[in-house]
């Protein structure tokens, strides 16, 4: 089996590939992502026939030889490559954001591009507008708007990104790892007909297993049995009734228009 410095899940369907520190070679910080492995992990990953691959990226960026190399392989997989923005791409790491077929980012999110450094006048103007044409192809803006932008070196927020083309989606964090509850009409309601479901089946069922699914006590007697059932049915109407109205209206605004 092939060993893998950047992918988490190489077994996956869809592989995540982490860009999780600074591009290249640093002096202050040593190594970081060696663009060369990063690529051919990509193209490994790209013939093994996966269904879709991720990059989540968090770094302030580096050197912009290594960037090219993983921004063209994004670009050239046969495999659907989306990009994830889980924390700041700056510099050449939110180039490389741009070549993701679905670009996505979380939303407290930043990108950040700035002009390029190091070397001679002539080398660096040439850089500049490379690096500005990468970005103007992926958002559909002139090669003049972003030499403008990185002139000034912007920070851009996960929603303006998405009102100015930067990214296609947002993801928002309170959709992630939070238990839904019972308040929530959807939840309410499938939680009330899982206990309903298995109260109303065959008369064999002793009434003991009713009352305990209930949060009876065992001995408790038909009557007490028959109210809390009463109670949970009319919960489930009432979440019935919740659920249909949100749906109404969430059908209504769909084919809202605005002007």
């Amino acid at each position: 089996m092939n060993n893998f410095c950047y992918v988490v899940n190489p077994d996956s369907e869809e592989p995540i590939l982490l860009l999780d520190k600074h591009i290249g070679f640093d002096d202050d910080e040593g190594y970081g992502i060696d663009g060369g492995i990063f690529t051919r992990e990509l193209m490994m990953l790209d013939e093994m026939g996966k269904k879709r691959i991720q990059v989540w990226i968090n770094s302030p960026g580096g050197i912009v030889m290594d960037g090219y190399n993983i921004y063209n392989a994004i670009l050239k997989t046969k495999t659907k490559v989306d990009t994830y923005v889980v924390g700041i791409a700056a510099s050449i790491a939110a180039v490389i954001f741009q070549a993701g077929r679905k670009r996505i980012m979380n939303e407290f999110g930043l990108l950040m591009y700035h002009n390029p450094y190091g070397g001679n006048s002539d080398e660096l103007k040439k850089m500049k507008v490379s690096i500005a044409t990468m970005i103007a192809g992926r958002t559909g803006k002139s090669v003049d708007d972003i030499l403008k932008m990185m002139d000034r070196t912007t920070w851009i927020t996960a929603d303006e990104a998405l009102e100015t083309g930067f990214c296609d989606e947002v993801e928002k964090s309170e959709d992630f790892n939070r238990k839904r509850t019972a308040t929530e009409p959807k939840a309410m309601w499938k939680e009330s007909a899982l206990i309903l479901n298995s109260i109303l089946k065959p008369k064999s069922l002793k009434m003991t297993k009713v009352a305990n699914k209930l949060g009876l006590n065992p001995e408790a007697s038909e009557e007490s049995i028959i109210a809390e059932v009463s109670s949970i049915l009319n919960k489930k109407a009432e979440a019935d009734d919740k659920l249909r109205s949100e749906e109404h209206t969430s059908e209504l605004q769909s084919h809202s228009f605005i002007s």
